[in-house]
């Protein structure tokens, strides 16, 4: 590991605030607060669905109205199994929820749902917070869409993550380096991975080494970047060394999830 050498990274402004505006476009509300329950769907539908249940005290609210102090919502998250569940989808979790209107079922007026399975519950970070609350401040106010029937197959959002990235792979990882810590609040770590499957574009060799960027504070440290853990990468080539980076710092590393791997060879990006 001590030969993984990494600088801190800055990033340009509009390049932070990208995926907040598109996170924001889709979301009548965003809320942050805490789990008080988190109950999981006992039916999964193809083995990977898995609709949680949250209440959820809220503390903030950075987009949007509501006037109750708790709110429940489903969450339509895919997991095969217990290794790709969010940890911090329990109990006390602290987190940034993305929601819109939801028709209930038999008609029976609407409720909250998430408005996508890939980015619709944050874990809570002060960062991230005052970063939607900027951009909310910002913009101009929108028209909340009308309440929908369906759940958002997320296809929307692997097609942007898929659009921004030039090689996006799967695979296990073998070692990174120490964070360096950047004065805008970035971590960066030199991860070299042994790449599983290739979703977009092409590498020589079944290992590859990048540099990856996240927001995080120095008491944060991040279980899935651990070695010998899976993660999947959204990368652009860099000038020096290593020869990739990830695209986004707040999606361009993702936690493993088999459901997502298999959508992003799935869907068509520009």
């Amino acid at each position: 590991v001590a030969t993984m050498l990494v600088l801190p990274a800055t990033l340009p402004g509009a390049e932070r605030d990208d995926a907040l505006r598109y996170y924001l476009s889709k979301s009548p509300l965003v809320v942050s607060g805490e789990i008080v329950a988190a109950d999981i769907g006992l039916s999964k539908r193809g083995g990977s669905q898995a609709p949680y249940g949250i209440s959820l005290k809220i503390n903030r609210v950075l987009k949007g109205k509501v006037r109750d102090k708790e709110i429940g919502f489903v969450f339509q998250h895919f997991e095969r199994d217990s290794t790709e569940r969010l940890e911090f989808l329990k109990k006390n979790g602290r987190v940034i929820v993305f929601l819109r209107r939801a028709i209930k079922a038999r008609g029976e007026g609407s409720g909250w749902l998430g408005v996508d399975p890939w980015f619709a519950v944050q874990p809570a970070s002060e960062l991230l917070e005052r970063s939607l609350a900027r951009l909310v401040a910002a913009s101009e106010s929108e028209p909340e869409p009308k309440p929908v029937e369906v759940y958002e197959s997320g296809d929307d959002t692997l097609r942007y993550y898929k659009s921004r990235a030039s090689l996006v792979v799967s695979g296990e990882v073998r070692e990174n380096s120490p964070p360096a810590y950047g004065d805008d609040s970035t971590c960066t770590r030199s991860v070299r991975v042994k790449v599983g499957r290739i979703m977009r574009g092409g590498v020589q060799g079944d290992e590859i080494t990048a540099s990856v960027t996240r927001f995080e504070d120095k008491a944060s440290d991040p279980a899935f970047l651990k070695a010998g853990k899976r993660v999947i990468l959204f990368l652009r080539e860099r000038k020096g060394d290593p020869r990739y980076e990830t695209v986004d710092p707040w999606f361009g590393v993702q936690q493993f999830n088999s459901a997502m791997e298999f959508a992003i060879d799935e869907v068509h990006a520009e």
